[in-house]
């Protein structure tokens, strides 16, 4: 492709309380090896001197929105996406930093692709190697184009992705009554239901080093739950519904017992609160496309 006809692409930096490590991912992005290149950073209602040094990073590099409270991930997500100009957005996570030769990877997808919508890594953890803990289902190494097309991998995670802006566009980005985990997942299900495809290369590497800081895994386990109900809800088939539904409570039910954790049953019931207002949804999979999606395995939730 010829550098004057190359897409802009605008990366997405999300960050809540990670000082240390935003600073670490703001300088591998600056490195990043791509001639047109947007840099948006997101600051989601940090107090830990996060702000001030957004605030001190040079205009002429860096977009910036600083939000006044933790406004959960979905939002922060989608007021940077929104804000983006690039024809790609690529989403990554204060705690994450891209290859960088990555972006040139994902354009070339895209390019290649009209109906790819999502595009995740392979994770490699700095400090431990290969992530084998970030994936539920198998990254693809290669693929051909039969498998890219019809490819309905629900695990691209924003922690360090690219989206396809007018697709994006499409769906109004991420629902925000997902606040904080699944929302990727919930991402993926709204691009599938509208016929584009998401997929998974561990050729493309993103560093992510899943940072303590800030990180509280019952906030995580709470919604993750709740989240599933909603995904649930929101996309399956009715008829699927109450059988996926079935199989979650059971599992809650036993874990909280066996745990004595009430917290699991609690996030069961607050999903399907908040689950009221999503049987609305028109734009659901098909049996054949929920057949070959993923949830989030609560199991994994359940076993901390």
């Amino acid at each position: 492709m010829n550098k004057l006809d190359i897409p802009l692409v605008s990366v997405v930096i999300l960050n809540c309380n990670r000082l240390p490590d935003l600073k670490e991912t703001i300088e591998r992005t600056k490195d990043i090896a791509y001639n047109k290149l947007e840099i948006i950073v997101v600051d989601n209602g940090s107090n830990d001197g996060s702000v001030e040094y957004i605030q001190l990073l040079d205009d002429r590099i860096f977009k910036k929105i600083i939000l006044n409270h933790n406004s959960g991930s979905a939002h922060g997500h989608n007021v940077g996406m929104k804000l983006a100009k690039g024809k790609y957005v690529i989403t990554i996570d204060d705690d994450c930093f891209l290859s960088p030769k990555s972006i040139d990877i994902f354009v070339d997808y895209f390019e290649k692709y009209p109906k790819l919508a999502g595009i995740g890594c392979g994770f490699v953890n700095p400090y431990k190697g290969f992530d084998n803990d970030l994936y539920w289902s198998k990254p693809k190494i290669s693929c051909s184009d039969h498998e890219i097309n019809n490819s309905y991998e629900t695990f691209v995670y924003t922690s360090a992705s690219a989206w396809r802006k007018s697709a994006l566009e499409e769906i109004n980005y991420i629902d925000e009554n997902w606040f904080y985990v699944t929302e990727d997942v919930e991402l993926c299900f709204g691009l599938i239901a509208n016929g584009y495809n998401t997929i998974v290369f561990d050729e493309l590497i993103a560093f992510h080093k899943t940072s303590p800081l800030n990180r509280d895994f019952a906030v995580i386990d709470f919604n993750g739950i709740a989240g599933n109900i909603m995904l649930i809800i929101k996309y399956l088939p009715i008829f699927l519904i109450p059988i996926k539904l079935f199989a979650i409570i059971n599992k809650v039910i036993f874990y909280s017992v066996v745990n004595m954790k009430w917290l699991y049953l609690k996030a069961f019931f607050n999903g399907l609160i908040k689950s009221v207002v999503l049987l609305k949804n028109n734009k659901r999979l098909t049996y054949r496309l929920a057949k070959k999606t993923s949830l989030t395995p609560v199991n994994l939730l359940f076993q901390r």
